[in-house]
């Protein structure tokens, strides 16, 4: 039986012949269309991806992709889930050493995050339109870092860069997100995803 990891191997190669990318579409649970702050976060993880030739968007409802194309499906829960830490901005569950093809995002969480930054930058607020913004990509980032356990295909996080354990608020709210790329070890583990022989079944 063909699975999405299978789908994932059979189209990684093609990240090796530019201009042909690997294709994520991201499909957001039970809302249709996305909130603006959630669209914007698709684009925020879009960006920081597209370095490594993956190509990320949340499709419309008359794109039936192509071949190859990996799915995830992205929650957004109230909470964090009894598998996440504590503070978690979003998280990917795995069965054994493989991902499964869902992401939870905790808004809340990342409220209360850029809440804490702005208490302590001893702001008087951030307007609206400026916040929905931050928010947005403060939850892209988190989703770049899910994305990455995903297309890793790990559990382990890294001592730098987009998939270190842990970002402090002001990078995570910074206007740009170079503190958001892959580090030396993780880029050799995606190009070893890359080469690796579709799985079989």
């Amino acid at each position: 039986m063909t699975t999405i990891a299978s789908a994932l191997l059979i189209c990684l190669p093609c990240l090796s012949t530019p201009p042909q990318k690997l294709r994520v579409d991201i499909v957001v649970d039970g809302v249709s269309p996305p909130p603006r702050f959630l669209a914007a976060a698709i684009e925020e993880a879009a960006d920081i991806w597209a370095a490594y030739g993956v190509k990320i968007q949340a499709p419309d409802a008359h794109d039936a992709g192509h071949d190859g194309t990996v799915r995830l499906v992205v929650k957004v829960a109230p909470s964090a889930n009894k598998r996440a830490q504590a503070g978690a901005l979003g998280s990917i569950a795995f069965t054994g050493d493989d991902p499964e093809p869902t992401i939870e995002l905790y808004p809340a969480a990342a409220s209360a995050l850029i809440a804490a930054v702005a208490f302590n930058r001893r702001e008087d607020g951030w307007p609206p339109s400026m916040q929905d913004r931050i928010l947005a990509r403060v939850l892209g980032r988190a989703l770049a870092h899910e994305v990455g356990h995903f297309l890793l295909r790990s559990k382990s996080h890294s001592r730098e860069g987009l998939m270190r354990a842990e970002h402090g608020g002001a990078n995570l709210v910074a206007p740009d997100h170079r503190a958001f790329s892959l580090s030396a070890d993780d880029v050799r583990r995606f190009h070893a995803v890359l080469s690796a022989p579709p799985a079989k079944g």
